[in-house]
Order: structure tokens, then sequence, then C-alpha cells
């Protein structure tokens, strides 16, 4: 394992950790069984994800791309903003991470 999680890494291991608790916890086995099996859940879900055969995945495809169409429609509005800004209020936004930050 890197020294170093990127953020990305804290994701993902955030996300098994979600996958590990709504399938009842560890359950006697150990954390690296129980990482794994969480991975193999998800690495599962990807590729029916992607075949969207399942309601359950025309479903997810359908928030997922919900979601990317709003994070989309921010990151235009901030730029909007920022072109009819003043010079330092056109600063400040540059600045501004927050908007587009989790």
């Amino acid at each position: 394992m890197p020294s170093q999680l990127t953020p990305q890494d804290i994701t993902y291991l955030n996300e098994l950790a979600a996958d590990i608790a709504a399938h009842g916890g560890f359950n006697g086995m150990p954390v690296e069984e129980a990482v794994e099996a969480a991975h193999e859940r998800r690495q599962a879900f990807a590729m029916e994800l992607a075949q969207a055969a399942t309601k359950r995945t025309q479903m997810a495809r359908r928030a997922l791309n919900t979601s990317i169409w709003i994070t989309c429609q921010v990151i235009a509005a901030k730029e909007r903003l920022v072109m009819q800004a003043s010079d330092s209020t056109r600063q400040f936004f540059l600045e501004c991470d927050f908007i587009e930050s989790n």
C-alpha cells in the first residue's frame, strides 16, 4: 500500500467501509477478507452497471447521470459568475474552490 493515500483512495476506502457496514459488518471475517469481499461486490456491480441489464442498474445510471448534470450546471454557473464579475470579485471567485468541493 502506498505511504501517501490520495483523496480518491480515501473515497474508495470509505465506499468499501460503507459496503461492509451495509452487509452486516465483518461477521467474524478478518478485515482483509471483508475488504476483498466488498471490493468484489463493487466490481460486480460496476460490470452490471455497464450492461444496464437490470432495473437496479438503470436506476443507478439515472441517478449518476443526474449527479453529473447537476455538477456541470454548478461549474457553468460559477464560470458565468466569474465572467460577469468585476476584477476584484472575479479574483475572489477564481480562488474559491469550495463551490466544487464535496
